[in-house]
């Protein structure tokens, strides 16, 4: 006869109303399959019905899936509830705190989760630690971003932290749990730093240092003036949430800024979910949920142990994405940028010129070419070397940057040439625009080791006309423009 297979955790009760609440046996069944899980009505628990007829092998397995359910005791959950407190009859003695709790009544009382507060901190600051060694492999991979050192400093004290309140025992000193303040409060200071960094903005170490300090006064006055376990736990509260929205502002002006995209947004719903979690807990401790032992077991320390390893990964490897992210970008922007100007590559600026003719014909606005060519350069590469024409492509760069603010919009087209974007823009003010280019690059006086030159353009300006829906149109019009400035006496503006 087939024999159930009771589920490894049993209730303490069971000797007082075993006869009554005993595990019934069924029928035998002829099947060869290897067993069932099936819930027991009677005692509100889960059991394993091993086959009639099942070979060795179905036997063997049989008995290494209930042996497996005998070792999940060990991380299971522990569940609070009205009823008799489930135990295994085999490790009764051991069945306390650690062991899956199962409701064995049978009114479907919905539980409240509790589980271990050491355990969990354990956790935890394993889960700081291991974030700790993925930031420094992502530092390592480009060691000019000092924001990831920065986050690693941060989760490794937040891992000390977390360390040191678990160790809050008989056997260890009690101004450990005090003494894990110090490391938690600058862990949040390193976060908040490390995003001014990556944002590449000053650092102010000593605003950064006022919230930590507070956090840490209040922490040591509500524990040696005025001894009030909920008042620390509402002050670290406020520090989180100081943490929390500062920043989810630096990740959302990191997003702002185009230093990353996606990332940047997930880092800061991530801060954000932080705080709105400590403005909850907060509440709950001078209200309706105050604590009267940091360590005893209890549903909010639950939450609050949770959230701070869940947080710490899910911050990780946010801040880990957004590097990456960032670096993507700074690839692309150097595959995308002339290493001699700065300006845009050939490639870039003819993608920018397509979107911006798609984009000037949907919204029936003006859009200009303009092809600049830079006048004797060959000339003054066989005379000074090609160092002498170097500088003068640095020079001209930087012309467009400040104070025309034209960058963004140029591109290196050829050796000497270049083409700029000009969208929104009338005819006149085109030609205008081109005239006052023309002007400051003769102006221009560049230094040179052995003497010093000065330099003059020619420029061919066409506008978009309605008949122009390929780049290749465009680009012909203003390079004839350009031809016609040269052969004219260079040094001059032609507008088609």
């Amino acid at each position: 006869m087939s024999r159930p297979l009771a589920w490894p955790f049993r209730t303490r009760g069971d000797e007082a109303h075993r006869g009554e609440a005993e595990v019934q046996h069924r029928p035998r069944r002829k099947t060869n399959i290897i067993g069932q899980l099936r819930f027991n009505q009677n005692e509100g628990r889960l059991i394993f019905w091993r086959a009639a007829h099942g070979t060795q092998g179905h036997v063997i397995l049989s008995r290494a899936i209930y042996s497996c359910f005998s070792l999940l005791r060990f991380g299971a959950l522990r569940l609070k509830h009205s009823g008799p407190v489930p135990s295994c009859p085999v490790f009764a003695a051991r069945a306390k705190k650690r062991f899956l709790l199962l409701p064995h009544s049978t009114d479907r009382k919905v539980a409240a989760m509790i589980l271990d507060s050491r355990t969990l901190l354990i956790n935890s600051a394993f889960i700081s630690y291991v974030m700790t060694i993925a930031m420094l492999m992502t530092w390592r991979i480009n060691r000019t971003q000092l924001s990831a050192l920065f986050w690693a400093l941060g989760m490794a004290l937040n891992g000390i932290g977390l360390t040191f309140y678990a160790m809050t025992t008989a056997a260890w000193p009690l101004w450990l749990a005090p003494l894990a303040n110090v490391p938690l409060a600058f862990a949040g200071f390193f976060m908040w730093i490390g995003l001014r960094q990556f944002r590449q903005v000053p650092l102010k170490i000593g605003i950064g240092l006022i919230p930590a300090l507070l956090y840490l006064s209040g922490i040591a006055y509500f524990l040696f003036v005025d001894t009030d376990l909920n008042a620390r736990i509402l002050v670290a509260s406020l520090f989180q949430i100081t943490v929390g929205v500062a920043c989810l502002r630096e990740a959302l002006l990191v997003q702002r800024r185009g230093l990353s995209g996606a990332a940047a947004l997930a880092v800061g719903f991530i801060f954000f979910g932080h705080a709105c979690y400590y403005v909850v807990r907060g509440t709950a401790v001078i209200g309706f949920a105050p604590l009267t032992d940091f360590m005893a077991p209890n549903q909010w320390q639950t939450y609050t142990f949770l959230e701070s390893g869940i947080g710490v990964l899910c911050m990780g490897v946010a801040l880990m994405a957004m590097t990456v992210d960032h670096l993507y970008l700074q690839l692309r922007l150097a595959a995308l940028r002339d290493s001699t100007t700065g300006l845009l590559t050939r490639n870039a600026v003819l993608e920018m010129l397509a979107e911006a003719i798609t984009k000037a014909h949907v919204e029936a606005k003006p859009l200009h070419l303009m092809m600049v060519d830079l006048d004797h350069l060959d000339r003054i590469n066989e005379t000074y070397g090609h160092k002498a024409g170097d500088a003068i492509l640095v020079a001209f760069g930087a012309l467009l940057r400040a104070p025309f603010a034209l960058a963004e919009k140029t591109g290196r087209y050829g050796g000497d040439e270049f083409a700029i974007l000009l969208p929104n823009m009338t005819t006149s003010e085109a030609t205008n625009l081109a005239h006052q280019l023309r002007r400051a690059t003769e102006d221009l006086i560049i230094p040179l080791e052995n003497g010093r030159v000065s330099l003059t353009i020619s420029i061919g300006l066409t506008g978009l006309q309605m008949q122009d829906r390929q780049l290749d149109t465009l680009i012909a019009r203003a390079d004839s423009a350009l031809y016609r400035a040269k052969q004219g006496g260079r040094n001059r503006v032609v507008v088609l």
